[in-house]
């Protein structure tokens, strides 16, 4: 009963009371708190028993902070701490360690027991330890941290302590443990086995988040979903619950950095563009030639969890485009393993200056279900030869006249068999028609911006008509150029500055489609919206009569569907494209 009342009469006063687990108390608790606009405006005592912080608000630990004035939104605000915490009666002797374990914080801060100034967090590694047995006395000791909002200009929108913080006892001559050890990365390999690492930073909201169990299951099946069995070792991954829980999952905490900094997550825990590539772009079986002339491919499996038991090795070889032979090969992959596998097929009965490539499906034998495919050239793909080849085709059709210029309110190059119609007040092809069969409704960028000019080369009887259009880029959008080249017989090739996206409209009728790619493990338009088909070498578009346009770039690139099938976005991997007519 007396602590109970003990207990009231602190919450009465402010003071936090922190609960209680055998040889630790916890700081999770509400603690006196206050934001100065600087470094410059806290108070020098403000770590002193005698500081006047009765006006002061409170804060939770963890958490972030409350909402900053908008006054200060610019400003480095800085928060501080203030808690006393009672030194239990049974940690005051002699063969007793007291130790300070400070969670995981959006910036570096100072830490003070009883005025005294015992450490500062690291920047990298914020999970950090101290002894604080000198500084104690018997019952109440202050503890006061102080804390920026950021450090070196890196903006955090809510800071704040973000994992759990205590002080725990060492009975004797006990060592401390600060948190586990981080496995050392050797060629790829942790303890000889590959791994995939990820920043923890990239899949939790660029917002900070509050560690919890249910936050760390979270966090962990993200990790998973990815496909990474490593997480890098920093300030977001060096506590040890959460270090424990990787240790549960299969995952290992490294000392290495990972491949990239993107972040897959928004601040509602929603996949960003760059986590939807992460997540649709993950093909877990790869193919690779060895041997060309024998066909002897190599497949391995990425997947850092699953085995892949009953496959079917499905191949297909294609000569221009056509398949020529097929068949398939029963397999098993354990994961993170590989094997070779010869296959026999009819490339020596393809003449020479024609294109081959290999197509291996790799598909569940009982359920025929699809994990992947790729495209294998045995003989390399040449997008030069193709659009020279595609030009020659059209040029079949076509009488080669000198195109006429139409400036009114719209800006039009046309002739007997072409029209390319742009609009004069935002720079975009509006219409694309080809031999009298309208292929196109739009060419335009798919990026926030507005025009700044246009401009068109004078049509001549012996080159192409050339426009090019300047735009200025919208908030963080560069500045780019569109460049338009249209040939004598109507092919147009498109051309484009600063890995700007582009998006292609259809008419309506020209639904029907097939292309080249190594893409991802579904059919295209049975994926969600958004999906990326990846590594295009060429994709077709078409009427039901076999009309249509041939897309092809000399480098891959990458397509996103969109709500219909006679939209589609090329994504910025691509620098100029060919468009060209065929008859399938």
């Amino acid at each position: 009963m007396k602590k109970l009342l003990l207990a009231s009469f602190l919450t009465l006063m402010g003071i936090p009371v922190l609960a209680q687990v055998p040889d630790t108390i916890s700081f999770n608790e509400t603690w006196l708190f206050k934001m100065y606009r600087s470094a410059n405006v806290v108070p020098q005592n403000v770590m002193s028993a005698n500081f006047d912080d009765s006006q002061w608000t409170f804060q939770m630990m963890p958490a972030q902070w409350r909402a900053i004035p908008q006054k200060w939104a610019k400003d480095n605000v800085v928060g501080v701490y203030r808690g006393w915490v009672k030194l239990l009666p049974e940690w005051a002797n002699k063969s007793t360690r007291v130790m300070l374990h400070v969670g995981n914080s959006t910036a570096p801060m100072d830490i003070y027991v009883n005025g005294f100034k015992v450490g500062i967090t690291s920047k990298y590694y914020a999970t950090m330890e101290y002894d604080i047995t000198k500084y104690l006395k018997k019952g109440r000791n202050l503890y006061t941290f102080i804390m920026s909002r950021w450090e070196k200009g890196e903006t955090v929108l809510l800071p704040g302590i973000i994992s759990p913080s205590f002080i725990y006892r060492l009975k004797n001559g006990a060592e401390p443990v600060l948190s586990k050890i981080p496995d050392e990365v050797k060629n790829g390999k942790v303890k000889g086995i590959p791994v995939r690492i990820i920043d923890r930073l990239s899949v939790e909201p660029p917002t900070g988040w509050v560690e919890s169990p249910k936050h760390t299951r979270r966090t962990i099946d993200l990790i998973k979903r990815l496909n990474y069995n490593a997480v890098a070792y920093n300030k977001a991954s060096s506590e040890n619950s959460f270090m424990e829980a990787c240790e549960n999952n299969g995952i290992a905490v490294v000392r290495a950095e990972a491949p990239t900094q993107e972040c897959f997550i928004d601040e509602r825990g929603l996949f960003t563009d760059a986590g939807l590539r992460a997540l649709h772009q993950t093909q877990l079986l790869e193919a690779k030639l060895v041997d060309a002339s024998h066909v002897q491919v190599k497949i391995s499996n990425k997947d850092v969890y699953k085995d892949f038991k009953g496959l079917d090795l499905i191949w297909q070889l294609y000569a221009n485009g056509h398949v020529i032979d097929h068949g398939s090969i029963p397999a098993d992959l354990a994961h993170l393993s590989s094997r070779e596998y010869a296959i026999s097929c009819k490339q020596d009965e393809v003449p020479v200056n024609e294109e081959l490539i290999l197509k291996m499906i790799y598909q569940d034998h009982k359920s025929g279900d699809v994990f992947g495919y790729d495209l294998l050239d045995l003989r390399p793909y040449n997008a030069s030869d193709a659009i020279a080849k595609g030009e020659a085709k059209t040029q079949q059709y076509s009488e080669m006249r000198k195109p006429k210029l139409i400036d009114k309110e719209m800006l039009e190059v046309t002739c007997d068999d072409y029209t390319v119609t742009f609009d004069k007040t935002t720079g975009y092809l509006t219409k694309y028609t080809l031999f009298n069969h309208h292929y196109l409704t739009g060419i335009r960028p798919a990026v926030s911006c507005h025009l700044n000019n246009i401009t068109v080369s004078k049509p001549d009887k012996k080159k192409p008509t050339v426009v090019v259009v300047h735009y200025k880029g919208d908030g963080d959008t560069r500045d780019f150029t569109m460049t338009y080249s249209i040939s004598l017989s109507g092919v147009l090739t498109v051309s484009i500055t600063n890995n700007t996206s582009i998006q292609l409209d259809y008419t309506p009728y020209m639904d029907q489609l097939e292309y080249y790619a190594k893409g991802d493990i579904t059919p295209i338009y049975s994926r969600k919206y958004n999906s990326m088909v990846a590594d295009v070498k060429w994709w077709e578009q078409m009427e039901v009569s076999g009309y249509g346009l041939r897309l092809i770039s000399k480098e891959g690139f990458g397509i996103i569907p969109g709500k219909t099938k006679t939209q589609m976005t090329i994504v910025p991997t691509v620098k100029n494209f060919a468009l060209n007519l065929f008859r399938r």
